[in-house]
């Protein structure tokens, strides 16, 4: 999980943000099926997933996947579900660039310890450590006790250690040992392989 820094809120957040949280939450207790709005003939949600993907150079906000088109369909995260928080649905601030994988591994789940890769003290080597033996991460043992709970969370929240992305991890550094300095921003897992 790289740190981001949030870009500026996209002029259609500004304008609508308010009244399609209302009207989402309005069709859920109603039990009608909702649609993203549409402006100028685009899905509101494309006009949010452009500067989401600049934000993160089109890798997934949590396990670091790239190109998130390529390997899954681009999601837009909505870090405080939209169903618990539906207050918070079109909040620019909670949305995130994600794969599918991350996404569905989340579900509608939520801990306040879960980290948010643009808080401001957020820095991957504060949390993590990564076993380049397994691929795996885990909480960083020199962290303080809260900072290590807070990585266990976002590990197990995002199923950071499961499936394929351990051995993917791995094969991307042996693939990193072949990468000339100053180029590692365009491949997946790069804070993995620094």
């Amino acid at each position: 999980m790289r740190k981001q820094v949030r870009q500026e809120e996209p002029p259609v957040l500004k304008n609508g943000a308010v009244t399609w949280a209302a009207s989402w939450s309005a069709s859920r207790s109603e039990g009608k099926p909702w649609r993203w709005p549409v402006k100028d003939g685009i899905p509101v949600n494309q006009w949010i997933l452009e500067p989401l993907r600049i934000q993160t150079a089109s890798h997934c906000s949590f396990c670091d996947g790239f190109p998130v088109a390529a390997v899954s369909i681009e999601t837009i995260e909505h870090f405080h579900p939209k169903s618990t928080f539906p207050e918070k649905a079109f909040e620019w601030g909670n949305l995130f660039y994600c794969c599918t994988r991350c996404q569905g591994a989340k579900k509608e789940r939520f801990d306040p310890g879960i980290l948010k890769p643009d808080e401001g003290e957020y820095d991957f080597a504060r949390y993590f450590i990564f076993d380049y033996t397994t691929g795996e991460i885990s909480p960083n043992p020199i962290s303080t006790t809260e900072e290590q709970q807070r990585a266990f969370i976002t590990i197990e929240h995002y199923k950071l250690n499961d499936g394929i992305l351990p051995q993917e991890r791995r094969r991307w550094l042996q693939i990193r040992r072949k990468i000339p300095e100053g180029e590692l921003d365009d491949f997946a897992y790069r804070d993995f392989l620094s």
